[in-house]
Protein backbone atom coordinates (compact mmCIF):
# COMPACT_ATOMS: atom_id res chain seq x y z
CA UNK A 1 0.00 0.00 0.00
CA UNK A 2 1.55 3.29 -1.09
CA UNK A 3 1.56 6.25 1.30
CA UNK A 4 2.52 8.85 -1.26
CA UNK A 5 -1.03 10.22 -0.93
CA UNK A 6 -3.60 10.32 1.88
CA UNK A 7 -5.34 6.96 2.02
CA UNK A 8 -8.78 6.20 3.45
CA UNK A 9 -9.80 2.64 4.33
CA UNK A 10 -13.59 2.75 4.49
CA UNK A 11 -15.19 -0.54 5.52
CA UNK A 12 -17.75 -1.86 7.97
CA UNK A 13 -17.09 -3.91 11.10
CA UNK A 14 -15.59 -7.36 10.62
CA UNK A 15 -14.21 -6.74 7.12
CA UNK A 16 -10.53 -6.92 8.06
CA UNK A 17 -9.48 -3.30 8.72
CA UNK A 18 -7.26 -4.24 11.67
CA UNK A 19 -5.67 -7.08 9.69
CA UNK A 20 -4.87 -4.66 6.87
CA UNK A 21 -3.43 -2.08 9.25
CA UNK A 22 -1.18 -4.75 10.76
CA UNK A 23 0.02 -5.75 7.28
CA UNK A 24 0.82 -2.12 6.46
CA UNK A 25 2.61 -1.66 9.80
CA UNK A 26 4.78 -4.73 9.16
CA UNK A 27 5.51 -3.51 5.65
CA UNK A 28 6.74 -0.19 7.05
CA UNK A 29 9.01 -2.05 9.49
CA UNK A 30 10.39 -4.08 6.59
CA UNK A 31 11.30 -0.80 4.90
CA UNK A 32 13.37 0.09 7.94
CA UNK A 33 11.09 2.59 9.68
CA UNK A 34 11.53 3.03 13.43
CA UNK A 35 8.36 1.79 15.25
CA UNK A 36 8.63 4.83 17.53
CA UNK A 37 7.94 6.99 14.45
CA UNK A 38 4.87 5.09 13.22
CA UNK A 39 1.61 6.42 14.66
CA UNK A 40 -0.92 3.57 14.58
CA UNK A 41 -4.16 4.90 16.02
CA UNK A 42 -7.63 3.45 16.39
CA UNK A 43 -10.85 4.27 18.24
CA UNK A 44 -10.95 1.88 21.19
CA UNK A 45 -8.42 0.56 23.70
CA UNK A 46 -9.46 -2.98 22.86
CA UNK A 47 -8.73 -2.48 19.15
CA UNK A 48 -5.37 -0.86 19.93
CA UNK A 49 -4.37 -3.77 22.18
CA UNK A 50 -5.47 -6.22 19.50
CA UNK A 51 -3.39 -4.43 16.88
CA UNK A 52 -0.29 -4.44 19.11
CA UNK A 53 -0.70 -8.15 19.90
CA UNK A 54 -1.07 -9.06 16.23
CA UNK A 55 2.08 -7.10 15.32
CA UNK A 56 4.06 -8.73 18.14
CA UNK A 57 2.84 -12.21 17.16
CA UNK A 58 3.83 -11.61 13.53
CA UNK A 59 7.30 -10.40 14.53
CA UNK A 60 7.86 -13.37 16.85
CA UNK A 61 7.58 -15.72 13.84
CA UNK A 62 10.49 -13.95 12.14
CA UNK A 63 14.20 -14.32 12.76
CA UNK A 64 16.25 -12.85 15.59
CA UNK A 65 16.92 -9.49 13.95
CA UNK A 66 13.45 -8.41 15.03
CA UNK A 67 14.14 -8.99 18.73
CA UNK A 68 14.97 -5.31 19.35
CA UNK A 69 11.81 -4.21 17.55
CA UNK A 70 9.71 -6.54 19.71
CA UNK A 71 11.37 -5.18 22.86
CA UNK A 72 10.41 -1.56 22.11
CA UNK A 73 6.96 -2.38 20.74
CA UNK A 74 5.37 -1.79 24.15
CA UNK A 75 6.44 1.87 24.03
CA UNK A 76 5.51 2.38 20.37
CA UNK A 77 2.57 4.73 19.68
CA UNK A 78 -0.05 2.06 18.96
CA UNK A 79 -3.04 3.48 20.76
CA UNK A 80 -6.41 5.17 20.64
CA UNK A 81 -6.64 8.59 19.04
CA UNK A 82 -7.21 10.08 22.51
CA UNK A 83 -4.12 8.42 24.00
CA UNK A 84 -1.95 9.52 21.09
CA UNK A 85 -3.13 13.13 21.40
CA UNK A 86 -2.59 12.99 25.17
CA UNK A 87 1.02 11.87 24.57
CA UNK A 88 1.62 14.84 22.26
CA UNK A 89 0.09 17.26 24.75
CA UNK A 90 2.16 15.91 27.63
CA UNK A 91 5.34 16.16 25.61
CA UNK A 92 4.54 19.71 24.48
CA UNK A 93 2.15 20.89 27.19
CA UNK A 94 4.30 23.63 28.69
CA UNK A 95 4.97 25.12 25.26
CA UNK A 96 1.22 25.09 24.57
CA UNK A 97 0.19 26.47 27.96
CA UNK A 98 -1.31 23.17 29.14
CA UNK A 99 -0.46 21.50 32.45
CA UNK A 100 1.34 18.27 31.38
CA UNK A 101 -0.02 16.51 34.49
CA UNK A 102 -3.59 16.59 33.17
CA UNK A 103 -5.66 13.41 33.43
CA UNK A 104 -7.57 11.77 30.60
CA UNK A 105 -11.04 10.30 30.92
CA UNK A 106 -11.22 6.63 30.04
CA UNK A 107 -14.24 5.25 28.23
CA UNK A 108 -16.12 4.23 31.38
CA UNK A 109 -15.42 7.51 33.17
CA UNK A 110 -16.65 9.44 30.15
CA UNK A 111 -19.82 7.36 30.00
CA UNK A 112 -20.47 7.83 33.73
CA UNK A 113 -19.95 11.59 33.39
CA UNK A 114 -22.31 11.71 30.40
CA UNK A 115 -25.05 9.91 32.30
CA UNK A 116 -24.56 12.17 35.31
CA UNK A 117 -24.83 15.25 33.06
CA UNK A 118 -28.00 13.91 31.45
CA UNK A 119 -29.70 13.26 34.81
CA UNK A 120 -28.78 16.72 36.07
CA UNK A 121 -30.17 18.45 32.96
CA UNK A 122 -33.41 16.47 33.04
CA UNK A 123 -34.03 17.30 36.71
CA UNK A 124 -32.99 20.93 36.26
CA UNK A 125 -35.31 21.55 33.31
CA UNK A 126 -38.32 19.80 34.81
CA UNK A 127 -37.93 21.62 38.12
CA UNK A 128 -37.53 24.87 36.21
CA UNK A 129 -40.91 24.42 34.54
CA UNK A 130 -39.73 23.34 31.07
CA UNK A 131 -42.90 21.79 29.64
CA UNK A 132 -41.07 20.26 26.66
CA UNK A 133 -38.64 18.49 28.98
CA UNK A 134 -41.53 17.24 31.13
CA UNK A 135 -43.38 15.95 28.07
CA UNK A 136 -40.41 14.02 26.71
CA UNK A 137 -39.69 12.69 30.19
CA UNK A 138 -43.22 11.23 30.27
CA UNK A 139 -42.59 9.55 26.92
CA UNK A 140 -39.17 8.05 27.73
CA UNK A 141 -38.96 7.73 31.51
CA UNK A 142 -35.80 8.74 33.38
CA UNK A 143 -33.53 5.85 32.43
CA UNK A 144 -34.72 5.77 28.83
CA UNK A 145 -34.24 9.51 28.42
CA UNK A 146 -30.78 9.44 30.02
CA UNK A 147 -29.59 6.70 27.66
CA UNK A 148 -31.18 8.46 24.66
CA UNK A 149 -29.37 11.73 25.45
CA UNK A 150 -26.06 9.95 25.99
CA UNK A 151 -26.43 8.02 22.72
CA UNK A 152 -27.36 11.24 20.95
CA UNK A 153 -24.25 12.96 22.27
CA UNK A 154 -21.91 10.15 21.23
CA UNK A 155 -23.58 9.92 17.82
CA UNK A 156 -23.13 13.63 17.15
CA UNK A 157 -19.52 13.42 18.29
CA UNK A 158 -18.85 10.51 15.93
CA UNK A 159 -20.25 12.59 13.05
CA UNK A 160 -18.24 15.65 14.04
CA UNK A 161 -21.38 17.77 14.42
CA UNK A 162 -22.91 19.84 17.20
CA UNK A 163 -26.36 20.77 18.52
CA UNK A 164 -26.81 23.46 15.83
CA UNK A 165 -26.50 20.77 13.14
CA UNK A 166 -29.11 18.69 14.96
CA UNK A 167 -31.49 21.67 15.10
CA UNK A 168 -31.10 22.08 11.34
CA UNK A 169 -32.01 18.42 10.79
CA UNK A 170 -35.16 18.89 12.90
CA UNK A 171 -36.08 21.85 10.68
CA UNK A 172 -35.62 19.58 7.66
CA UNK A 173 -37.88 17.02 9.30
CA UNK A 174 -40.49 19.67 10.01
CA UNK A 175 -40.57 20.77 6.37
CA UNK A 176 -40.82 17.18 5.16
CA UNK A 177 -43.67 16.52 7.60
CA UNK A 178 -45.54 19.61 6.41
CA UNK A 179 -45.32 18.35 2.83
CA UNK A 180 -46.62 14.92 3.89
CA UNK A 181 -49.49 16.50 5.81
CA UNK A 182 -50.65 18.32 2.69
CA UNK A 183 -50.87 15.07 0.75
CA UNK A 184 -52.84 13.16 3.41
CA UNK A 185 -54.98 15.95 4.88
CA UNK A 186 -58.17 14.51 3.36
CA UNK A 187 -57.53 11.12 4.96
CA UNK A 188 -56.75 12.75 8.30
CA UNK A 189 -60.12 14.49 8.22
CA UNK A 190 -61.80 11.27 7.11
CA UNK A 191 -60.53 9.18 10.01
CA UNK A 192 -60.97 11.54 12.94
CA UNK A 193 -59.26 14.90 12.24
CA UNK A 194 -56.73 14.51 15.07
CA UNK A 195 -53.84 12.11 15.48
CA UNK A 196 -55.20 10.99 18.87
CA UNK A 197 -58.55 9.95 17.39
CA UNK A 198 -56.84 8.20 14.48
CA UNK A 199 -54.65 6.35 16.97
CA UNK A 200 -57.69 5.23 18.95
CA UNK A 201 -59.39 4.03 15.77
CA UNK A 202 -56.25 2.15 14.76
CA UNK A 203 -56.13 0.41 18.15
CA UNK A 204 -59.79 -0.61 17.82
CA UNK A 205 -59.21 -2.02 14.34
CA UNK A 206 -56.14 -3.89 15.55
CA UNK A 207 -58.09 -5.44 18.42
CA UNK A 208 -60.80 -6.57 16.01
CA UNK A 209 -58.24 -7.71 13.39
CA UNK A 210 -60.40 -5.88 10.87
CA UNK A 211 -59.15 -5.20 7.35
CA UNK A 212 -58.51 -1.49 7.05
CA UNK A 213 -55.82 0.88 5.63
CA UNK A 214 -54.99 2.00 9.18
CA UNK A 215 -53.74 -1.47 10.06
CA UNK A 216 -50.87 -1.21 7.58
CA UNK A 217 -47.77 -0.28 9.58
CA UNK A 218 -44.72 -1.67 7.80
CA UNK A 219 -45.10 0.26 4.54
CA UNK A 220 -43.61 3.79 4.93
CA UNK A 221 -46.21 5.00 2.41
CA UNK A 222 -49.10 3.74 4.54
CA UNK A 223 -51.27 6.34 6.23
CA UNK A 224 -50.31 5.43 9.81
CA UNK A 225 -46.60 5.47 8.97
CA UNK A 226 -46.88 8.91 7.40
CA UNK A 227 -48.84 10.19 10.39
CA UNK A 228 -46.02 8.88 12.57
CA UNK A 229 -43.53 10.96 10.58
CA UNK A 230 -45.63 14.06 11.19
CA UNK A 231 -46.28 13.36 14.86
CA UNK A 232 -42.60 12.61 15.48
CA UNK A 233 -41.50 16.15 14.69
CA UNK A 234 -42.49 17.51 18.09
CA UNK A 235 -40.60 14.75 19.89
CA UNK A 236 -37.54 15.39 17.73
CA UNK A 237 -37.73 19.10 18.51
CA UNK A 238 -38.00 18.52 22.26
CA UNK A 239 -35.19 15.98 22.20
CA UNK A 240 -32.89 18.26 20.19
CA UNK A 241 -33.39 21.15 22.63
CA UNK A 242 -32.79 18.97 25.67
CA UNK A 243 -29.87 17.35 23.84
CA UNK A 244 -28.25 20.75 23.30
CA UNK A 245 -28.46 21.51 27.02
CA UNK A 246 -27.05 18.09 27.84
CA UNK A 247 -24.08 18.63 25.51
CA UNK A 248 -23.29 21.96 27.14
CA UNK A 249 -23.35 20.39 30.60
CA UNK A 250 -21.30 17.38 29.51
CA UNK A 251 -18.64 19.57 27.89
CA UNK A 252 -18.45 21.78 30.99
CA UNK A 253 -17.97 18.76 33.24
CA UNK A 254 -15.21 17.34 31.04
Amino acid sequence: MSFENNTVVWASAGTGKTRKLVEVYLELLERGLDPMRIAAVTFTERAAADMRDRIRTALETKQGEWARTISILTAAPISTIHAFCAMLLRDNGIRMGIDPSFSMLDEQQSLDLARESAREIIRQEIRGGNDDAAAIFRDFGLQGLVETLVSLGYWLNSLGHDAAWLDARVDDQRRAAAAIEKTICDEIRKYGRTFEKIGELSDELEAKKAKHPLRKRDDPRALLAQIGQIAGVETSYRLSKLGGLFLERFQAKK
